[in-house]
């Protein structure tokens, strides 16, 4: 295993827009250990800075970023020039001596201008060694020489622009450095002249940061990238644990199908080896024997065709992944099997071992790798990087959010059962773009780590979280987030901030790993430390065995007013361990009593009367247990017996730091910080002693019965009376109630106990709106065993017309207490009692005159009639309608009836106007008013009979009149159908008189239509011929538009006022002419990977038919059209 991060740029593959101020396009890949140790817990809970105890219910709520033990305001900083890209790749190193002293931070700055000592070379890349202060960085040049060139004199490489510095990786116990250039051009002059430019990589070893050995495997004869002459060799890089071994990745091998090579760290290699020999012979020397296996150069080989594209090399990391207790090689493959991913299990000699595929297409599963044993059972645990992963069918269209998978290694049965999942949360996030240990970081006993998610954040410029380990795998949540705006130096906030990670070495030493983070996009590297982790164990409890007060133990005696009350002790204990700690901690204590109810306590301390809250100081030290007893008593009249009693103690640890913004604090000592992963808020409960039995549980057995009538006769003024009898037939009953939910056209006038007073007291809460109209009455606290309650509920209606047809009832009865399955059956009544209407209707009438004499030869035959007095006298008929109760009426329907026509068929009565109306009355039109349009006299056509009889006043208006005249063959009055819409109150009078409201032609010819039709006279006629129309202008407007996408393009399609004559399937053209337009984006790169975009459009004619019979072609017919 190795602490590095390794670091790398494919052209395809770009950052998100908008997110990052560089145009490069990177990719990321780290590999890191973790350090073991045997203790702790999995319990999360995410605090922060430590404030007094006055403000103690703020001070476990504060942000997790600033809450573990990652210190932010003392971390080390290193900048370089603008746009080298330092902080690239970056791993911490263990100095020869081992003391954190000599360890250091290696940086990767691929764009560093190194003209000033490579001759002829620019922005070759360079590597730094920083240390644990602001802006200590040394180059180290790696590569300090010029282009080489052949015996002819000829340049046969190009080391300007190689990205030396893209891969770091150290070995996490030996001083073993890497370095490389995955952009390193080498021109292949042989077989013939002509001049090749090769993108092989190279890499470079070192132990002392002064003597550096070059490693090339794949600058060899194998030119194009047919075969190796694209490979990109240090795209990745790992070295093993104790220095012995050098893992090198290639992934543009064989049609960018990979390679990983394994190579001896302290051999020499000749700069080529022969013609078309393999990387590994022809002159290579060595110290010591090289005939030994491990002493040789072993690579992955060409697979078939199907992994071409693939990248195996992509990201790697060294382990003991099968138990042998041999480090072996994790590769990544982030477009293999078929683009879903993979990792590459292999052992040191490059045979596989296994592999592990991922799940989404495209999400780049192995892009990053980190080792660390998360369950702390000594083995290596595999986390895997897939940062474009993507919630599929999300509806707020994220992606990219990114994901990691944690794969735990077991000892025995299958050995990688577990698979953890733990994803992004922000769109284009890209959350696992980098990983690393972390070591066991807060001393628990199980390792942890941090995932790097470089374009997160509010402004997208990078989070890293960190996850803890647990006995079951990590941390469900992470334990701490650090936000690039957590910068305390303020604005401007580095970019990609988390793109490179490195963890799991002691830097300070305080003997906690540290972590270090790099963001590229604004050249700065940060080292945060590691505040030591103080695990406290501490517990409270109530003293008392039975868990159990009794309210009638009245054992103490307050000092206020010295009123015997109950009581009992509650004991508290404190200790804490840890590394690196000090002999004496200071803690910030709170007890609340009775916290499940806090707004109504039951208990107080005895020495603090009234107070529920009690805030304090401690004083431990380091390994000692201390223990206090506190005495708390109960109040009178307790309402709630049934909810446990309980205490709830929080601790945390008293900050020396003030109160003042977060600063930058470069040389603070590190304070101490609680183990987070266990429990700081700590419970115990007591229970009220009841008088249920040994068990001191109460199981009571309600039973609900009601009395009332079945119908209730609306308008009898009368009360609608409920009785309800509630029984307890079994144990007490406590805070027992009656609920009713009581219609909302009743009104609740009041309780009327049945039972004698004292014996069941019954206090009742109103309905109202805001309770959903529910009657509450409380039965007692307890309603005791083998008791009842019996009240009547008196009701009256609110509402005179407009109700439903019956009162609707849900009664219940219940407790706080529980009773046993199956008998609360009988704590429910649904009733319904129906609402009997009752009316006495009275209709009366009166005909002015009340009668008439009729002289046929005073008036003129009905044809020759021109005028109202042609045809005979007028008869005005005046109609009263009463309702003599007790009921309302909400609706009444009168029909009218007069003679039209004698027995002959000579017309009788001809109707002349509508009929005038008073008050809510409402009458149909009716079509035989003046069929011959007679001219009317003015004088009674503007007469009011209502208001001459006194029906109206003179301030009221009234509809229209109606009235007729007889003729000598017959006269008519008016027939229709009244209709009173609204209530009408028992006793009072309706009247229908004389009108002149006359139909508009529009509403004569409608109603004149509807008459003569032959159908059936429920207008199914015109409802089919409706939905015949409707059904034709859907499908017109169907042609009206539609959209498209494929092929990358988008399609719009609108309707065009010509017609074709030519076009379409159908003879001379059918079908309207439409005109679809096409639009086109191309994404190019330039030859430094900048992206650009082109965008184009195209327009054609064509006929709707015969495009409506296009796109309803299978989808492989489409292809081959769009093919031809």
């Amino acid at each position: 295993m190795q602490l590095s991060t390794t670091k790398r740029q494919r052209e395809r593959h770009l950052p998100p827009k908008n997110n990052s101020s560089t145009t490069t396009t990177t990719s990321n890949s780290s590999a890191h250990a973790c350090s073991y140790s045997n203790c702790g817990n999995n319990n999360t809970n995410h605090h922060s800075s430590r404030l007094p105890l006055l403000v103690l219910l703020v001070l476990l709520l504060a942000d997790s970023s600033h809450g573990y033990n990652i210190d932010l305001p003392s971390y080390v900083t290193h900048v370089r020039e603008p746009n080298t890209m330092f902080g690239f790749s970056i791993a911490l190193h263990k100095g020869a001596s081992g003391y954190a002293q000599s360890n250091s931070l290696i940086v990767g700055a691929p764009k560093f201008d190194t003209s000033s000592y490579q001759q002829g070379v620019v922005e070759a890349g360079a590597v730094f060694k920083c240390g644990m202060s602001d802006g200590d960085c040394n180059l180290v040049k790696f590569d300090s020489s010029g282009n080489h060139r052949n015996t002819y004199g000829d340049v046969i490489e190009r080391k300007s622009y190689q990205w030396l510095g893209a891969t770091v990786s150290t070995s996490r116990d030996n001083d073993l450095i890497v370095a490389c250039a995955p952009r390193y051009v080498f021109h292949t002059m042989t077989p013939n002249k002509s001049l090749r430019y090769d993108p092989v990589g190279t890499c470079f070893t070192s132990r002392n940061l002064t003597h550096f050995n070059e490693v090339s495997p794949c600058r060899t004869n194998n030119w194009g990238y047919h075969r190796q002459g694209s490979c990109q060799a240090g795209f990745s890089a790992a070295a093993s644990t104790h220095g012995d071994r050098l893992y090198i990745g290639a992934p543009g091998s064989w049609y960018w199908q990979g390679q990983a090579y394994s190579i001896s760290p302290d051999a020499t290699f000749p700069y080529k080896p022969p013609y078309y020999q393999p990387f590994g012979t022809g002159g290579q020397t060595y110290s010591y024997d090289v005939t030994r296996p491990e002493n040789q150069v072993y690579s992955t080989a060409e697979s078939s065709s199907q992994d071409d594209d693939s990248y195996l090399g992509y990201s790697m990391i060294t382990g003991d992944f099968d138990g042998d207790r041999v480090e072996d090689i994790a590769i990544g493959m982030p477009r293999g099997a078929g683009l879903l991913g993979k990792i590459v299990v292999n052992h040191w000699n490059m045979s596989n071992i296994f592999n592990f595929t991922g799940h989404q297409i495209g999400e780049y599963f192995g892009y990053a790798l980190a080792t660390c044993d998360v369950d702390g059972n000594g083995l290596d645990d595999l986390i895997i990087g897939a940062p474009m992963y993507s919630e599929p069918g999300n509806v707020e269209g994220k992606y990219d959010v990114g994901r990691v998978y944690i794969l735990l290694q077991k000892a025995s049965g299958e050995r990688w059962p577990v698979e953890h999942i733990r994803d992004g949360y922000n769109t284009k996030g890209r959350f696992g773009l980098a990983l690393t240990t972390l070591g066991d970081i807060n001393r628990d006993g199980y390792g942890d780590f941090a995932v790097g998610a470089p374009y997160d954040g509010p402004e997208g410029r990078g989070i890293v979280y960190i996850f803890h380990g647990s006995p079951n795998g990590p941390l469900l949540k992470p334990s701490q987030i650090i936000k690039a705006e957590d910068i305390v130096e303020g604005a401007p906030y580095p970019h990609t901030f988390g793109f490179a990670l490195s963890g799991g070495l002691d830097m300070d030493g305080n003997t906690y790993p540290d972590l270090a983070v790099g963001a590229y996009a604004s050249d700065q590297v940060f080292i945060f430390k590691s505040r030591p982790v103080a695990a406290v164990n501490a517990m409270t409890s109530f003293v008392n065995q039975t868990k159990l007060i009794s309210l009638d133990d009245r054992k103490c005696q307050t000092v206020r007013d010295g009123k015997r009350v109950p009581c009992t002790e509650i004991m508290t204990c404190w200790s804490y361990t840890g590394e690196y700690l000090p002999r004496n901690l200071d803690f910030d204590v709170s007890w609340v009593l009775d916290a499940k109810k806090p707004k109504k306590p039951r208990m107080f301390f005895l020495l603090d009367e009234g107070k529920n809250i009690r805030n304090a100081s401690i004083s431990l030290q380091y390994g000692r247990t201390y223990c206090r007893n506190e005495t708390v008593y109960l109040v009178d009249n307790v309402q709630d017996k049934l909810t446990p009693l309980e205490v709830e103690m929080r601790y945390d640890l008293r900050s020396r730091r003030p109160l003042a913004p977060v600063i930058r604090r470069k040389r603070d000592v590190l304070e101490p910080v609680i183990d987070q992963n266990r429990e700081i808020i700590l419970r115990d409960a007591i229970n009220i002693q009841k008088n249920c039995g040994l068990d001191n549980i109460c199981v009571p057995d309600l039973q609900l019965d009601i009395a009332t009538v079945d119908k209730y006769l609306h308008g009898s003024h009368k009360p609608l009376i409920v009785e309800v009898t509630v029984t307890n037939r079994n144990e007490d009953a406590f805070e027992s109630a009656f609920y009713m939910v009581m219609p909302k056209d009743l009104d609740f006038i009041k309780i009327e106990n049945l039972v004698e007073k004292g014996d069941t007291p019954i206090t009742c809460s109103a309905p109202s709106q805001t309770n959903n109209y529910t009657l509450k009455c409380d039965l007692g606290n307890p309603l005791q065993g083998q008791k009842f309650a019996k009240f009547n509920v008196i009701m009256l209606p609110s509402q005179t017309f407009g109700m439903s047809p019956s009162y609707h009832f849900y009664m219940e009865a219940n407790s706080t207490n529980a009773e046993i399955d199956g008998n609360q059956r009988d704590n429910v009544v649904i009733k319904n009692v129906d609402i009997w209407v009752e009316t006495d209707l009275d209709i009366e009438g009166a005909s002015l005159p009340d009668f008439q004499l009729y002289k046929a030869s005073d008036y003129l035959a009905i044809e020759n009639a021109t005028k109202e007095e042609d045809l005979g006298p007028q008869v005005v008929h005046l109609y009263n309608i009463r309702n003599n109760g007790p009921s309302f009426i909400e609706e009444a329907v009168i029909l009218i009836h007069y003679p039209n026509e004698t027995v002959g068929g000579d017309l009788l009565m001809y109707m002349l106007n509508q009929p005038e109306t008073h008050g809510n009355i409402v009458c149909d039109p009716h079509l035989g008013v003046n069929p011959l349009r007679l001219k009317l006299d003015n004088n009674l056509k503007q007469k009011s009979y209502l208001r001459d009889r006194g029906v109206i006043f003179s301030t009221e208006t009234s509809s229209s009149s109606a009235s007729s005249s007889a003729s000598g063959s017959g006269s008519t009055i008016y027939s229709g159908v009244e209709k009173a819409e609204g209530g009408s109150a028992a006793g009072t009078a309706v009247t229908i008189g004389r009108g002149t409201k006359e139909l508009t032609e529009e509403e004569r010819r409608r109603l004149e239509k509807e008459d003569e039709q032959e159908g059936a006279g429920d207008a199914s006629a015109t409802h089919i011929q409706r939905a015949n129309e409707a059904a034709v202008s859907s499908s017109q407007s169907s042609y009206g538009g539609g959209a498209g996408t494929g092929g990358g393009s988008s399609y719009q399609w609108s309707t065009s006022s010509s017609s074709s004559s030519s076009g379409g399937s159908g003879a001379g053209g059918q079908g309207p002419t439409v005109i679809v337009r096409t639009k086109n984006t191309t994404t190019s790169y330039d030859s430094s990977g900048r992206p650009y975009v082109v965008e184009s459009s195209t327009e054609y004619s064509t006929n709707l038919e015969r495009a409506g019979q296009y796109y309803a072609q299978p989808l492989n017919q489409q292809q081959q059209h769009q093919q031809q």
